[in-house]
């Protein structure tokens, strides 16, 4: 009965381990809730000509309040939203992911040294 047991726990192990960096479900939620925020810089971008120097600079006209949770940073000389989270047991470490202003918004992912 214990080894059954423990193939399944091996199994739901190794697949949690292998999902790539941001595409885990935290990831994905902290993805999912930067998109309002994505599209906020984007509409302060046509308004203003030029992306805000902060994130604040979007309250309240185009967002109520910047996200607590995700940690986001802008970086508006780079045009870059970037955003990090702690991986939830059983991974251990971090992750940093950015997505260029302007563009597909397509997040790039990586694990934090």
């Amino acid at each position: 009965m214990k080894a059954p047991a423990l193939a399944v726990i091996a199994c739901v192990l190794s697949a949690c381990a292998s999902l790539p960096a941001g595409e885990d479900a935290t990831g994905l939620e902290m993805k999912k809730q930067s998109t309002p925020v994505l599209a906020a810089l984007e509409r302060y971008q046509q308004d203003h000509g030029e992306y805000p120097s902060s994130l604040q600079l979007l309250v309240p006209r185009y967002i109520k309040a910047v996200p607590f949770d995700p940690n986001l940073r802008l970086d508006a000389d780079q045009k870059l939203l970037g955003l990090s989270y702690t991986l939830a047991w059983p991974r251990t470490g971090s992750v940093s992911c950015v997505a260029p202003l302007g563009g597909d918004a397509a997040w790039s992912c990586h694990p934090s040294p």
